[in-house]
């Protein structure tokens, strides 16, 4: 599993409490906020995108602290997911706002991460170089970020999809080409972000080309952490307040995390 969470833990007030955890710094928690402003451009606060009921989520429950910090900005919130492999999350339920003080969730007596949000298997096709990545999630309101531009180069991949960037949490390395999504083959943009905004399960077949120091596909398989994702884990503990990202929210449009 690459992102992990518990069930919510609801509190007094109309207020409860989420944990989620991911593999790799370079994966989203999944969620959406947007931020709301107020006429004198002041933060109103910072509110569900979606309804995920599996999480005890509806759209426009108000994300109150993370990690048991009470958010100041929408840029505040950005920076305390970036660096974060596991965070807390308190929220208000839309239907029973309250002007209590938040609370501090008991870390130690938190739910288990026992629900799995987003998981992938991986398998080794032909000639050690195409690949077959299944992707499965909870909902597909759940966010994925999946970038893939068309080549514009002369040679055979031109119009192909490509890697737009290395994406250690999934496996593939910028370049590798998208040969077919959920058995459409030679995919347009278009028609790779339908599966994107649409799909539960997807299956995306690969090609990475060999050489410039590129491992096949077999030699990826293991471990998601880079080198300094190791030092970040090593101190984002749940009870961590500091450090500055999942993506949070903008005045209007969503961000996801």
């Amino acid at each position: 599993a690459i992102v992990m969470a518990s069930h919510p833990e609801h509190l007094r007030h109309g207020r409860y409490v989420v944990q989620l955890s991911r593999a790799s710094l370079a994966q989203l928690f999944c969620l959406e906020f947007f931020a709301a402003q107020t006429r004198d451009e002041q933060l109103a606060g910072i509110f569900a995108s979606h309804d995920l009921p599996f999480l005890g989520m509806s759209r426009w429950d108000r994300l109150l602290s993370v990690n048991g910090y009470e958010l100041r900005s929408s840029q505040e919130c950005c920076n305390m997911m970036k660096e974060l492999l596991s965070v807390v999350l308190v929220l208000q339920s839309k239907n029973r706002p309250s002007t209590e003080p938040v609370p501090q969730p008991k870390m130690e007596s938190l739910p288990p991460l026992d629900m799995m949000l987003l998981t992938i298997t991986k398998e080794i096709l032909e000639n050690d170089t195409e690949f077959m990545l299944t992707i499965r999630r909870r909902s597909p309101k759940l966010k994925l970020d999946l970038p893939f531009n068309k080549s514009l180069s002369k040679s055979k991949d031109h119009g192909a999809l490509l890697a737009a960037c290395d994406m250690p949490q999934l496996e593939i390395l910028a370049g590798d080409k998208l040969l077919s999504v959920n058995g459409v083959r030679s995919p347009s943009e278009k028609t790779l972000q339908q599966f994107v905004d649409t799909a539960i399960v997807m299956d995306l077949t690969l090609r990475r080309s060999p050489g410039m120091g590129r491992p096949p596909p077999s030699k990826q398989l293991g471990t998601y952490l880079q080198p300094y994702e190791a030092q970040a884990a090593a101190h984002a503990g749940v009870e961590e307040v500091c450090a500055p990202h999942v993506v949070c929210c903008t005045p209007v449009p969503g961000l996801g995390y």
